[in-house]
């Protein structure tokens, strides 16, 4: 059984819609980022960055919302969320996912999160900026 760290409004709905989709039993922990739940001393033994999502797999922490949508896809094959190794749409998948985290995950975070990267005195041109990311992509 997997376990899912979650925070709502983050990419945890990602991985959850995913263990949904396959069909693997799983447990929820609420980790609430809006109430510090990420920051406390045992989930950052889980995840270090004290971030979500964080997945247990086989009793250890998998971290990164993309690598555990790509690790579910590929230890749930037969459900045909990814494509199949050696297959030549194999490398535009691995592109793509990349892609998603390096280039959209972190402007969204920015719109909805933006005191982070701008502290509150700049979070509506940090917002205005994100907005633009994110419909470029």
């Amino acid at each position: 059984m997997y376990q899912l760290y979650y925070s709502p409004s983050t990419a945890s709905l990602a991985v959850h819609w995913m263990l949904i989709e396959i069909g693997a039993p799983f447990e929820l922990v609420l980790t609430d980022i809006e109430t510090g739940a990420n920051r406390t001393p045992d989930y950052l033994k889980l995840n270090p960055s004290g971030v979500v999502p964080t997945l247990i797999v086989d009793g250890a922490p998998v971290l990164e919302s993309a690598a555990i949508l790509m690790l579910l896809a590929e230890r749930h094959a037969d459900k045909g969320l990814a494509p199949a190794a050696g297959t030549p749409e194999r490398a535009a998948y691995f592109q793509w996912m990349v892609y998603l985290a390096n280039a959209l995950l972190p402007s969204f975070r920015a719109w909805y999160y933006p005191h982070e990267p701008a502290g509150e005195a700049h979070a509506e041109v940090a917002q205005a900026a994100a907005r633009v990311r994110v419909e470029a992509v």
